[in-house]
């Protein structure tokens, strides 16, 4: 999948960097097998590395334009084109619901760790996900499937 290896391009050069990040939106539920096909890739930063990381995505891709959408206030936000892939990068992402702003967790208590190729890819939480869609209203109908397979992994407990 080339969606993979441009995560593992970006993860490489981002551990090499001691960036702090985690990857999330759909491409987190494709690596549950939650869902069967990501289209972009969303990366979750802490906003301290927002400098280094916009320096590393200009040299990997090209930065594009992000429209404003008013159920965000997003503290750092770059959209890049990088080998014909759509990678989002995000940080302090806060979400206007009905309570007001929610802030998703970042980074969370404990991150999940993945090794592909010797590279090691963090996963954001799926709790965190799954109130984050919460907030947003559920757009891509994704609170079902999350918490579907939250119940189901504590079930086998």
């Amino acid at each position: 999948m080339n969606l993979i290896n441009i995560l593992l391009k970006i993860a490489e050069v981002f551990n090499r960097n001691n960036v702090t990040w985690a990857v999330g939106g759909s491409l987190l539920l494709y690596y549950y097998d939650i869902l069967d096909s990501p289209n972009d890739i969303d990366i979750i930063i802490d906003p301290k590395d927002e400098a280094i990381v916009f320096e590393i995505m200009n040299k990997l891709g090209i930065e594009k334009p992000s429209e404003t959408i008013g159920n965000y206030k997003t503290g750092v936000f770059g959209k890049f084109d990088v080998s014909g892939v759509e990678v989002d990068i995000i940080g302090d992402f806060f979400i206007k619901s009905k309570k007001g702003y929610y802030l998703h967790p970042f980074p969370p208590k404990e991150l999940k760790i993945i090794k592909e190729n010797n590279i090691e890819i963090f996963l954001d939480s799926l709790e965190n996900w799954l109130e984050t869609y919460r907030a947003m209203g559920d757009p891509k109908n994704r609170v079902k499937l999350i918490d579907g397979y939250l119940n189901n992994e504590k079930g086998m407990c």
